[in-house]
């Protein structure tokens, strides 16, 4: 027996498998199809169950999702000052502290709120440009669906002299089971080049006999100059579309190639879903923590980067933070991996759908 048939052999088999190879010891084929035909009426039951439940979480998501929206475009009203007539008790003075009424410019916004949400969040990779374009923040939307768990995050910026629109969307749009299947975000009209934040340009000599070949030019050698254009990281690589269903066309025949293609699917799908989780659960949620920057974050050096060992390439690492006494949601991939394992619950509800 080779090692691939033992391990197939030895791999727990799931209910389904369990159940059909049971019914396939019998050997009177008159009880074995009628056990098949019982078969097949759990499963249409299970499925019914399953769509009825999955269904009732679908909506109730859908009515919280909204009811969130309402809360997150008040917390945009008092941060653009919207509202201008926010007054408080004198129950509430003694209980913040506040001894007496200050002169303020009641027309103006919070400044930089969402500047400093987005950049103590430790979410997004951000360089240093990025940081002046991000001054020109002035808000956040949070827009769900009414009818589905589609919804578009949509940043609001400043006229500014680095792109021509003021307004910068992601859209995520989900399928019949509940999966993100689309992503739709801005294109972003550059006014030039210099001022693009992704790309960076850099000068460099060569010899134009020898443009392969690393060498070390000498003096009097005949060089000439190139510019070339690196990508850099940035918060506003965010803004990409992706298409989850689209199948990679073509056959490959390198085992490696197919298995790295593989791992890549699955990295761009995990971070989809750590997006659709962070905006869902962390980011609205905790606008004010952000802003006041109380999140404290595990593996976290002076300078704000992320390690986890020594041995490991010193590339930032983002790690969950955590507000003393408050405690943090899971990530997306921690509550992906508890649906999947969690078939007792699952059960329990399936049971007593079946029971009523």
């Amino acid at each position: 027996m080779s090692k691939k048939e033992n391990e197939e052999e030895n791999k727990e088999l799931t209910k389904e498998d369990a159940t059909l190879k049971k019914i396939g010891e019998f050997k009177d084929k008159n009880i074995q199809l009628r056990l098949l035909e019982l078969h097949k009426l759990d499963l249409e039951r299970d499925k019914v169950c399953e769509d009825k439940y999955d269904k009732a979480n679908r909506e109730i998501e859908i009515k919280y999702e909204n009811i969130h929206a309402e809360k997150y475009k008040q917390i945009n009203d008092i941060v653009c000052n919207v509202n201008k007539d926010i007054t408080l008790t004198e129950e509430e003075k003694t209980l913040y502290g506040i001894t007496e009424d200050t002169e303020t410019d009641k027309d103006s916004p919070i400044e930089d709120y969402w500047y400093k949400v987005v950049l103590n969040s430790k979410f997004f990779d951000i360089n240093d440009r990025d940081k002046d374009i991000l001054k020109n923040l002035t808000k956040v939307e949070y827009l769900p669906s009414e009818n589905t768990l589609d919804f578009t995050v949509k940043f609001y910026f400043k006229e500014n002299e680095y792109f021509t629109t003021n307004e910068l969307n992601k859209s995520y749009k989900f399928n019949d089971k509940d999966n993100v299947c689309l992503v739709i975000a801005s294109d972003i009209d550059w006014k030039s080049e210099e001022v693009n934040p992704t790309i960076k340009k850099k000068k460099k000599k060569i010899n134009p006999k020898k443009k392969k070949k690393k060498k070390k030019i000498k003096k009097g050698k005949k060089q000439i100059t190139t510019t070339i254009t690196k990508k850099c990281e940035s918060f506003f690589n965010f803004f990409r579309n992706f298409d989850l269903e689209k199948k990679n066309e073509g056959n490959n025949e390198n085992d490696d190639d197919e298995e790295e293609e593989f791992e890549e699917e699955e990295d761009k799908i995990e971070m989809i879903m750590n997006e659709v989780d962070f905006f869902r659960n962390e980011f609205f949620d905790e606008q004010l923590e952000f802003y006041l920057n109380l999140i404290k974050f595990e593996d976290e050096d002076d300078d704000g980067e992320f390690y986890e060992d020594e041995d490991e390439d010193l590339k930032p690492k983002k790690k969950k933070g955590k507000i003393e006494g408050k405690k943090r949601k899971k990530s997306s991939s921690s509550r992906k991996k508890s649906k999947e394992n969690n078939n007792e619950k699952e059960s329990e509800k399936k049971e007593e759908c079946k029971n009523q």
